[in-house]
């Protein structure tokens, strides 16, 4: 037999989100879409560079709203006026589908999406770098449709 540590652990052992566990925080965003496209809803503000994004749930599932068939989630600042990146936490999410299970959209249809990176790390910035009152997670409607979703926002400091 042989002991095998997690890949986690195995990269960073003093943190103890790999070992003894952390405490993260949850953002709650209940939103309500419109059917106007390119629309952008701030999701959650004031985020660290040093942050990791650690899920975008939809706890309760989501009904099928058949407009609502490209959503990206990224980082933004300025009250979601000025996008760093929109699609860097996931691009083109669809709701056109009805989803009745609880789901996870983070890293969804982005290749070798890493878990691990800071926001830092994503937008290829300096750790102390960070707009004034810090990054924005923003939902940007590609198409869309009048819906309510709840979702929440599970990061890490």
């Amino acid at each position: 037999m042989t002991k095998l540590d997690t890949n986690g652990y195995t990269a960073e052992p003093l943190n103890p989100v790999y070992s003894t566990g952390k405490q993260f925080k949850t953002v709650v965003a209940e939103i309500t879409t419109t059917a106007t496209a390119k629309d952008v809803i701030v999701l959650a503000r004031g985020l660290q560079p040093t942050a990791i994004i650690r899920g975008i749930r939809f706890p309760r599932g989501t009904a099928a709203t058949s407009g609502l068939s490209d959503v990206d989630i990224g980082f933004y600042r300025n009250n979601g006026t000025v996008a760093l990146d929109a699609d860097a936490l996931a691009d083109g999410v669809s709701f056109a589908t009805a989803n009745a299970n609880t789901y996870d959209v983070l890293g969804k249809n982005i290749s070798n999406y890493d878990h691990t990176k800071t926001i830092a790390d994503m937008l290829g910035v300096s750790n102390t770098a960070a707009p004034t009152g810090g990054y924005e997670v923003c939902l940007t409607q590609n198409t869309s449709a009048a819906a309510t979703l709840y979702l929440e926002l599970i990061y890490e400091d």
